[in-house]
């Protein structure tokens, strides 16, 4: 794949005034370009060194644009002998595939930058001359991070671009990526899954593993939560806030698959109870180009096949046919009839689809899915808002004051049912992601938290009685400020994922830390009848590429990126004085809502209560379009 001539890598410009004048006659050692800093001191400047070729990396965006790294380092003989400097660096070579190998001696000319806190030599005016071949490598640094973050800091960076490894077994807590990448930590440490559910848990001891390419997984192994590895080395790259090992080697790897088991079903559900699903299905997109945007997923007929036969089995077998299954990031209706439809044969009937179209930019949307035996759907609404928090969101539904905006991209969908005639509300959510920070996102999020406690709150203060349940994915941890005001101190709402056993409570897997961002929250009138609360654990522990795989063996694993929160409540004994749960417009004296706004809700609830009456005196064998 690496091309390989003798000549310099060479990115001229014919207008030598654009070069930087201040250029480095005679080489320096590379740790004194890294400097003892977060930031080289010779940013800006052109530098020349000396070194070895000890790896490479090859990155593509989202546009389809390949990048190219390579790393070079001292060796110690040529080293400036300073322990807090780091004696390698990256150069970044643009489009421009390397023409060098590992073990190459190069002189390098080029300047100094800064990207995202990886020092590197710029593709701008960069020389790269190869001077001799064969040369051995500079002996890797034994990583054992420390667990505390600041002394974590300051261990990695004079290891930056460094040659680095992992002595003996490594514990993969972090499944392969899409990224063609995975998470471990060293089975010395103890550790066998690392969990972050408030944001400040120590995770530092978690080691992520790049492969040499993004581009091209294909001899990057497959690897599960709990297996073993050995063999990892590699070059010390850094992005989005971590170092990272860049395996060069897959073929150096030797696995050790932890021991099989049976997928995980829900405990037995007692008769006359009701179940409640919460699942993230993943960009489940159709077949059709809405946008014309790269980024709007567009499966192939066979990819949308493969999807569906997993989230079927998810549903029907893993899950055994809930009575309610809220589900997000789906893109249209016509999807969730066709799932349902597949699903008729396993569950015994059709699931009945409560949906509406949001304002999403990426066009995903929030839904349930209730089983029509047992459940009369009487109103279905998205409950937008608006608010202060900049979200450049446009909704034609919403009229917001001046200085307000929408604030939810994915509206909360609020069906109200009655279940064997009792009445039951449920709220389906899709926060905002942390996708841009998490602190650049925080304040977003919260303000969806703070309007689904104002609503909540003043239901139950009409009727403390009300039977609710709020679920989705929340996109923050445990307990996180966001989930506290909602379910904690302040909060109205009883988070009933905190009774599932501490080493099973996660939903998610981000850089190797296990973490809950999917929740199911109930009104205090529903606590004494929680039966069962548990996290079907199919997705998040199993690597990307299953996704793709319907063999008998794989076919229940990673239909999405989340696991499935589920829930059982108790349903056949009817309350002594049945009460219907209210509908009030949302109050939110956080986030002014107009008066217009709250007559046009009223009057959207009124029209879908007659819509939805109307429906259900149609004939049985009518279909809704």
């Amino acid at each position: 794949m690496i091309a390989r001539t003798f000549t310099f890598i060479l990115v001229l410009f014919a207008f030598v005034g654009q070069a930087p004048a201040a250029a480095q006659a005679d080489t320096v050692p590379i740790g004194a370009i890294q400097g003892t800093e977060d930031s080289s001191p010779y940013v800006g400047q052109r530098v020349n060194f000396q070194g070895v070729v000890t790896g490479f990396y090859e990155d593509q965006n989202s546009r389809g644009d390949i990048f190219y790294l390579v790393f070079v380092q001292n060796d110690p003989a040529e080293a400036d002998g300073n322990p807090a400097t780091s004696d390698a660096i990256a150069v970044f070579l643009g489009r421009q595939s390397p023409a060098v190998q590992i073990g190459d001696r190069v002189l390098v000319k080029g300047i100094v930058t800064e990207f995202f806190g990886l020092t590197e030599i710029d593709n701008d005016f960069l020389g790269v001359e190869v001077l001799s071949q064969g040369n051995p490598l500079p002996p890797a640094v034994v990583l054992q991070p420390p667990a505390d973050e600041q002394a974590t800091a300051a261990y990695y960076e004079p290891l930056e671009s460094a040659l680095a490894t992992l002595e003996g077994a490594a514990v993969v807590v972090g499944a392969t990526h899409s990224g063609c990448g995975f998470a471990v930590v060293p089975a010395a440490s103890g550790l066998t899954r690392v969990f972050r559910h408030v944001g400040n848990e120590p995770i530092h001891q978690i080691v992520p593993v790049l492969h040499n390419s993004d581009v091209d997984c294909t001899e990057f192994p497959d690897l599960r939560s709990g297996d073993q590895v050995t063999g990892l080395s590699g070059p010390l790259t850094y992005n989005f806030d971590q170092f990272k090992i860049v395996q060069q080697s897959p073929d150096q790897l030797v696995i050790t698959p932890r021991p099989e088991t049976s997928p995980p079903t829900p405990p037995p559900a007692p008769a006359g109870s009701i179940s409640i699903a919460t699942f993230n299905l993943l960009n489940y997109f159709d077949t059709v180009d809405d946008t014309g945007d790269v980024a709007e997923p567009k499966p192939t007929a066979a990819e949308l096949a493969t999807k569906q036969a997993k989230l079927a089995y998810a549903i029907g077998r893993t899950l055994a046919c809930p009575t309610f299954v809220g589900v997000q990031e789906v893109e249209k209706e016509s999807l969730l009839l066709e799932l349902a439809s597949q699903l008729t044969a396993s569950c015994g009937f059709t699931y009945a689809v409560s949906h509406r179209e949001s304002p999403d930019p990426r066009g995903i949307d929030v839904a349930l899915l209730s089983d029509p035996r047992r459940v009369a759907v009487e109103g279905v609404s998205l409950r937008q808002t608006c608010s202060v928090v900049n979200t450049d969101l446009a909704d034609p539904t919403a009229t917001c004051p001046a200085g307000q905006q929408p604030l939810f991209a994915r509206p909360p969908i609020q069906v109200d049912v009655s279940v064997d005639g009792r009445p039951l509300t449920l709220l389906v959510n899709h926060f905002k992601s942390k996708s841009g920070g998490e602190a650049a996102t925080a304040a977003w999020r919260m303000a969806e938290a703070r309007f689904l406690r104002d609503l909540t709150s003043e239901w139950l203060s009409q009727n403390a009685q009300a039977p609710l349940v709020v679920m989705g994915d929340f996109n923050d941890y445990l307990y996180s400020e966001m989930m506290l005001v909602m379910a904690g101190d302040e909060g109205p709402l009883v988070n009933v994922l905190e009774q599932v056993a501490a080493e099973s409570r996660y939903s998610y897997v981000f850089g190797g830390a296990s973490q809950l961002i999917d929740g199911i929250l109930i009104s205090p009138a529903l606590v004494e009848q929680v039966a069962a609360a548990t996290i079907l654990h199919v997705n998040a522990d199993y690597p990307h590429a299953w996704q793709e795989d319907t063999t008998p063996a794989h076919l229940p694993y990673h239909a999405s990126d989340h696991d499935i929160p589920y829930l059982a409540l108790y349903w056949s004994e009817p309350p002594a004085t049945p009460t219907a749960t209210p509908i009030p417009a949302a109050p939110a004296p956080e986030q002014p809502i107009s008066s217009g706004l709250l007559i046009g809700l009223g009057v959207v609830v009124g029209v879908a209560l007659i819509v939805a009456v109307r429906w259900l005196r149609r004939p049985a064998a009518r279909k809704q379009t």
